[in-house]
């Protein structure tokens, strides 16, 4: 398999920023490699009926923190390359339309978000993403990764 087309989704959390360092490496070995990296807003997490304007401001600002560290700290020695995207949806379904719509080559992402409290109610969104996604799904783990690849 060659991979000139990555998809890093990340919701910003230090798990999630596991991956960064495994994305910089797929950049620094294979000049030809594209990164995308995705933040989605999953408005089911919130009461976004009753303060809409306050999730969208508090969503507005981690989706610019998201895109400061991705332009200026995590990828600023390959602006060319990297591209960052938010989207609105349900995360898991979100990502994989993502990959399939845009012929992802490989996921890489975190083991997972935010909090024990999120993956509680609502399951891991990378275990989510490794059993549905239409393409390869490499989790990093701190300094360890685990590969999960759909046949």
């Amino acid at each position: 398999m060659k991979v000139q087309k990555v998809l890093f989704p990340t919701d910003g959390s230090p798990s999630a920023d596991a991956a960064v360092e495994t994305v910089q490496n797929y950049l620094e070995l294979m000049p030809d490699v594209k990164v995308t990296v995705l933040y989605v807003t999953s408005k089911s997490l919130y009461a976004y009926d009753f303060v809409p304007d306050v999730v969208d401001e508090y969503e507005a600002k981690l989706s610019r923190e998201i895109q400061t560290k991705v332009e200026t700290v995590w990828f600023s020695k390959w602006p060319d390359r990297v591209e960052f995207l938010h989207l609105t949806g349900l995360p898991v379904q979100t990502i994989c339309d993502y990959a399939a719509d845009n012929k992802i080559d490989l996921i890489v992402m975190g083991s997972h978000g935010r909090g024990a409290f999120d993956r509680m109610l609502l399951g891991s969104v990378s275990q989510g993403v490794i059993h549905r996604s239409p393409v390869s799904v490499l989790v990093a783990r701190g300094n360890a990764t685990k590969t999960k690849t759909n046949s």
